[in-house]
């Protein structure tokens, strides 16, 4: 290999990477939303699903380079003498070059949407169950505040006016406040209520990650102050 087509394989790997990472991005908003703790790399699978993949595009871009009629005919890419351009191309197309049907055996067609499908697929579940242990640990540190109605009275309240402030320059603001509109009508009285409380301190922990509810905690004592 000459030295333009190392540095192309090093392109079409990085760029490779890039629209693989945001597929699976995208897939995740999809399900989940904005919310805190889905980003892919998160998670261990995330830098494998991203480096395995970008991987196998590497590997075509060499197949590519050797096969320019195979390219052209299977994937409608044409290589150009610019390696470096071609790296470009081939890394930018890499999900729906991995997802295509690259080949045929008889009757049975050879393609890697089945395993790109499940990868990416495992990949969501992992970072989902992880988001999922994260959340409840961190609502389990908070429950004891929750269900002291009594020493802190005014913990809705409070914790409602931070997310109003939070939510103001929000891409997720409607979803917020419906949520939020839920809540307070799931209970007469939310300062009063702990589950209303619990829910209220999720709803922020969903969107704005726990480091605005510690803020608040600190900075207001719980609502005390």
């Amino acid at each position: 290999m000459t030295i333009q087509s190392v540095i192309g394989a090093l392109i079409a790997f990085s760029c490779a990477a890039v629209a693989v990472g945001t597929d699976a991005q995208t897939a995740v908003r999809a399900l989940f939303g904005s919310r805190y703790y889905t980003f892919i790399l998160r998670t261990w699978l995330g830098y494998v699903f991203i480096g395995g993949w970008g991987l196998i595009d590497v590997a075509f871009y060499v197949a590519f380079l050797s096969n320019k009629d195979w390219a052209k005919a299977a994937f409608n890419i044409d290589i150009s003498e610019n390696l470096l351009w071609t790296g470009v191309v081939v890394g930018l197309s890499a999900v729906l070059i991995i997802r295509s049907n690259f080949a045929t055996i008889g009757s049975v067609q050879l393609g890697g949407e089945y395993p790109y499908s499940w990868s990416r697929a495992k990949l969501i579940e992992l970072l989902n169950r992880k988001r999922t242990r994260q959340r409840r640990a961190f609502l389990t540190r908070l429950r004891p505040f929750c269900r002291n109605t009594g020493g802190y009275g005014n913990y809705f309240t409070s914790l409602e006016s931070t997310l109003t402030t939070l939510a103001m320059g929000s891409t997720q603001r409607s979803d917020i406040e419906a949520q939020l509109s839920a809540i307070k009508a799931s209970a007469a009285n939310p300062n009063a209520d702990a589950g209303a409380r619990e829910s209220l301190t999720g709803l922020i922990y969903d969107y704005f990650g726990p480091g605005e509810v510690d803020a608040w905690a600190q900075d207001s004592d719980y609502g005390n102050n």
